[in-house]
């Protein structure tokens, strides 16, 4: 197997220990940034001479920072990605260039679950500043919860929200 030349995820991009030595073995020298970068200057001195670089969702790759790493050949976006129209790297470009551009699916989705859930259970308390969503304070068990699509973040929630108890209901295209 031929190993990426340099890795460099240029913001932090939440990779477990475990993970990072992972990558680390499918590339000579893989650098991960833990902090966010000031511009898009910055950006280019952290791709440096890299092949290849992870970016969160959050963070714009357009063609100014793609035509300044002339050894770019693979961007890893630490999100879904759904188009080209929605993403916050200029995928065009990238192609035009031969850089290719994945999403990693499944990205971040039991922090979704756990921020959906957090945040139900503090609407039916009431804690978070508003009277207690049904009217007095509920638990989980028993709600009807309804869901559009069950993508993998709706299936860690209806997952989460199962393990209390609430009662699933859902419409998709794709899944059972």
């Amino acid at each position: 197997m031929k190993k990426i030349r340099k890795l460099t995820a240029i913001q932090s991009v939440s990779f477990l220990p475990e993970g990072r030595e992972a990558v680390k073995e499918y590339c000579e020298e893989a650098i991960f940034y833990d902090t966010e970068p000031k511009d898009d200057r910055e950006i280019i001195e952290r791709i440096g001479d890299s092949d290849a670089v992870f970016v969160s969702y959050n963070r714009t790759i357009g063609e100014n920072i793609l035509s300044a790493c002339p050894n770019l050949q693979y961007i890893g976006m630490c999100c879904s990605l759904y188009s080209a129209a929605s993403s916050n790297v200029d995928i065009t470009y990238a192609e035009e260039h031969g850089i290719r551009v994945t999403g990693i699916r499944d990205y971040g989705d039991e922090g979704v679950a756990e921020y959906v859930i957090a945040e139900l259970i503090r609407r039916l308390h009431g804690t978070d500043g508003n009277p207690p969503l049904l009217g007095e304070i509920s638990e989980i068990s028993g709600i009807k919860a309804g869901f559009l699509g069950m993508g993998a973040s709706a299936r860690a929630v209806a997952k989460g929200l199962t393990a209390f108890g609430a009662d699933i209901r859902y419409y998709s295209r794709t899944s059972a």
